[in-house]
């Protein structure tokens, strides 16, 4: 599923110190997350955007 490869994209541009990379995939992540009403994976979403400093 396309938002579990942004997901994926986004902890590994974390864990490369791409940070700006990294918000963008999660941001997307979130915002398919969302859609689908796959809540527990936006939870998720949620938690690594406010780990990397920005509001879900």
């Amino acid at each position: 599923m396309i938002a579990r490869i942004h997901h994926s994209l986004a902890q590994l541009d974390t864990h490369q110190g791409q940070h700006e990379a990294a918000l963008d995939h999660i941001r997307q992540a979130l915002d398919l997350f969302r859609r689908l009403g796959m809540r527990q994976e936006q939870a998720e979403a949620e938690a690594l955007l406010r780990q990397l400093g920005a509001q879900p």
